[in-house]
């Protein structure tokens, strides 16, 4: 298993496996993401098992550490360990990632979750309200982070300006 960075000429096959494993209101439009893949400051890794690409993460750099904005594995290749492998990866090579989760009510939020901390995520008390990709209102999250919980929720103002291009006071929440 390797993580291999993505050039932006294949925003087209990455966006295709977006769209099947994120509803409208969790993604950027198509074009937004191919003008994202050519920022410095983005990058989408292939999950690579024996040559082959299985999915794919994609994540921000942050100031101290890394974004995980989306993370999918084509739906054949689920429930193989995949995920979690690619995921130890990430997080051996970065040190420090957060990322969002649904508030753990369904299996599948349960399962997610646990698959998260399993992997040595915490879940962050503090609130969290995703912002919308498309004008919506925004979606309560959770931020788990590795490899320990965040010691405040500093990150959440450079989540909002870096990554959904709002400047927002973290106070203004």
């Amino acid at each position: 298993m390797e993580l291999k960075k993505a050039s932006a000429c294949e925003w087209r096959e990455l966006y295709a496996l977006m769209e099947q494993s994120f509803i409208y209101e969790e993604r950027r439009d198509g074009e937004a993401f191919r003008e994202e893949m050519k920022r410095r400051d983005f990058t989408v890794y292939h999950i690579v098992e024996e040559g082959e690409s299985v999915g794919f993460i994609s994540v921000w750099t942050l100031s101290d550490g890394l974004f995980v904005e989306h993370f999918a594995l084509r739906e054949e290749c689920r429930g193989n360990g995949f995920g979690g492998q690619a995921l130890d990866l990430l997080c051996q090579k970065h040190g420090k990632v957060c990322l969002e989760v649904e508030f753990p009510v369904e299996q599948n939020q349960i399962r997610r979750v646990r698959f998260y901390e399993k992997h040595g995520f915490h879940r962050n008390a503090f609130s969290y309200e995703q912002p919308s990709y498309h004008g919506g209102e925004p979606l309560p999250l959770i931020i788990m982070s590795y490899p320990a919980p965040l010691k405040d929720d500093s990150i959440v103002k450079e989540i909002y300006e870096k990554v959904y291009g709002i400047i927002r006071r973290v106070e203004d929440r």
